[in-house]
């Protein structure tokens, strides 16, 4: 794994650089990123949805959940498109869960990689910071979009320095020969 991650070092700085520029993207435009945002996950819910319902058709297996996790999705889409302000608390909710989620998924990474990789301390430190913004989102689901947008566009630059950073120590870092 970390070979591969060596030889990839790029993604990592690509990565890094583009949610940096999403970052900054949602200081200059709050208002307008709140709305995109919010209007993607809508259409994001109600595609998924109607995918997943053409996939529950089709199946031999387990239908009826593919209808209800399907049906769940288009009201969710349909509740955020019709609604933006009513459904915000989901979307904020869902944005923690992830964020959480993928925190979880960095640090375990890292902690798998420690004994491979220096400077593993980078992505673990951009897994706490996920875990952190996720928590954070979750228990103040009140706040507004406008603090939510502000919170992801932090969190995104720092992320994003985070990454550039791992991805330029990954460049100059040779993965131990397997024994």
């Amino acid at each position: 794994m970390l070979q591969a991650m060596c030889d990839n070092w790029w993604a990592f700085v690509l990565r890094g650089v583009l949610a940096i520029l999403f970052g900054l993207a949602a200081f200059a435009w709050p208002g307008l990123t709140a709305a995109v945002l919010v209007m993607f996950l809508g259409a994001w819910f109600l595609v998924d949805g109607v995918f997943g319902l053409i996939a529950a058709f089709r199946s031999e297996e387990d239908r009826m959940m593919g209808i209800l996790s399907s049906a769940i999705s288009i009201v969710a889409g349909l509740m955020v498109l019709v609604k933006p302000l009513a459904g915000m608390v989901a979307v904020t909710i869902i944005i923690g869960v992830w964020a959480i989620f993928k925190g979880v998924l960095e640090i375990s990474a890292a902690i798998r990689l420690r004994k491979e990789m220096e400077n593993e301390w980078f992505f673990i430190l951009a897994g706490a910071l996920s875990i952190i913004f996720g928590a954070v989102i979750i228990l103040r689901p009140g706040a507004g979009l406008m603090a939510i947008v502000w919170i992801l566009g932090f969190y995104a630059v720092l992320f994003g320095i985070l990454m550039v950073v791992l991805g330029f120590k990954l460049k100059g870092a040779k993965a131990p020969a397997a024994a």
